[in-house]
C-alpha cells in the first residue's frame, strides 16, 4: 500500500529531473519532445536495408504479393520481410533463408523453395539456372515473390537441361603399293 501523496512525490521527482517542477508551464512540452525524439530514434533503427536487394537477382523488381502492405508501384521493396515496408521482424521465409546464406545468392538458396509454393527461389526471381552473379543483369524478370506462397505467376522460366553434342570425326588413310 502506498503512503498518502506518494504519487505527487514521484511526479515532482520526475519533473525535477526534466528541469521543471511539477507545475512548470514547459513540463508537458518537454515530455512531448522527449517522446517524439524517442519515437524518431526507434523508427530509424527499424528501417529496412535496401542494400540487401542487390544480393539476389531482380531484388528491386520483386512483385508485391496479394494482401501484403507496403507495396510501392506493385513492387515489394522489403523483400525479406513480412510486409513490403521492411523493418519488421521476424523475417519471412525467404528473408530467413537469405540471412542463413550470409546474404549471398548461392546455388542452394537459388534451388530452395523458401515459401513452399513448389517454385524455386531462382525461378521466382528470374534465375532458373542459378547462374546469376551480383555484377550481372538477370536473364529473366522476377515472376513472383519468393517469401509468400500466395504470390504466383503464369510466367516462370525454367532451366533447360544441359545438352551434350558429340562430334565424330572419321579419318581415312589410303595406302598405295606399287
Amino acid at each position: 500500500e502506498q503512503e498518502p501523496g506518494a504519487h505527487k512525490k514521484t511526479n515532482t521527482a520526475v519533473m525535477a529531473m526534466l528541469g521543471r517542477d511539477a507545475l512548470g508551464p514547459w513540463s508537458r512540452g518537454r515530455i512531448a519532445l522527449l517522446v517524439a525524439t524517442a519515437a524518431f530514434h526507434c523508427s530509424v533503427v527499424t528501417e529496412a536495408r535496401p542494400g540487401y536487394r542487390r544480393d539476389f537477382p531482380n531484388g528491386d523488381e520483386v512483385p508485391c504479393p496479394p494482401d501484403v502492405t507496403g507495396c510501392s508501384s506493385d513492387l515489394c521493396p522489403g523483400v525479406g520481410h513480412r510486409n513490403c515496408n521492411g523493418g519488421s521482424m521476424p523475417l519471412n521465409a525467404f528473408g530467413a533463408d537469405l540471412m542463413n546464406a550470409g546474404f549471398q545468392w548461392t546455388k542452394a538458396l537459388c534451388e530452395a523453395d523458401s515459401d513452399g509454393d513448389g517454385i524455386t527461389n531462382g525461378e521466382e526471381l528470374g534465375d532458373p539456372c542459378c547462374v546469376w552473379e551480383a555484377s550481372q543483369t538477370p536473364q529473366f524478370s522476377a515472376g513472383s515473390h519468393p517469401g509468400f506462397a500466395s504470390s504466383t505467376s503464369n510466367n516462370y522460366q525454367v532451366c533447360a537441361p544441359a545438352t551434350t553434342t558429340t562430334t565424330t570425326t572419321m579419318t581415312t588413310t589410303t595406302t598405295t603399293t606399287t
